[in-house]
């Protein structure tokens, strides 16, 4: 089918899946998003629909995770998750491996529970050589390098550089930056607001 015929379910709505979002608009999917932690107002200014977890990956052609690893998402993705998914449906994991249970999307796949996956993190890294992943013609697999690109690390370098100035000069850094943004609400010392 076309993008304007599927929905595109993302797993997490903070900023790398609201860049996947502005991307993927213009395709024309259905965008939907699972994320606890996201006001549905704010998932709506980007044309996003938040669901449960569950609704996403039974509604969802492609599920691309964006997740942290946490306690609460490891293996977020298991046996009982991929049972709820359409058996056309791939799933992307570009986030970190274990949120996925590598042995339940092995089965997954071979049992063409789903269509396939495109993976760019692994639960143990790297990969073994001896994984099944690895002779599937239904899975395409990539390094995790994104970030690694000349401009990515022209940029990271620059935002480093104005984050060290603002604070020289007495502002905050970029909010993104902050390790612990909440500090800014509450601070002891620091950058006039």
């Amino acid at each position: 089918p076309a993008p304007y015929e599927m929905t595109l379910g993302l797993i997490a709505f903070g900023e790398i899946g609201r860049e996947v979002a502005v991307r993927a608009k213009p395709f024309g999917f259905t965008l939907i998003a699972h994320d606890p932690f996201v006001a549905p107002a704010v998932a709506a200014r980007y044309g996003v629909t938040l669901t449960g977890l569950d609704e996403l990956l039974r509604r969802a052609d492609i599920v691309s995770v964006h997740a942290p690893l946490s306690k609460e998402t490891f293996h977020l993705l298991g046996a009982r998750e991929f049972a709820l998914m359409k058996r056309t449906a791939y799933v992307i994991n570009t986030a970190r491996g274990a949120v996925i249970d590598q042995q339940a999307l092995i089965e997954a796949l071979q049992a063409g529970r789903i269509a396939g996956a495109g993976l760019d993190v692994f639960e143990r890294e790297p990969l073994e050589a001896d994984s099944p992943l690895g002779r599937m013609e239904n899975v395409i697999l990539t390094p995790h390098t994104a970030g690694m690109s000349d401009s990515s690390q022209v940029a990271v370098r620059h935002r480093t550089a104005r984050n060290i100035a603002a604070a020289l000069a007495g502002d905050w850094p970029e909010t993104r930056d902050l390790i612990n943004p909440q500090v800014k609400a509450h601070p002891r010392q620091g950058p006039a607001a």
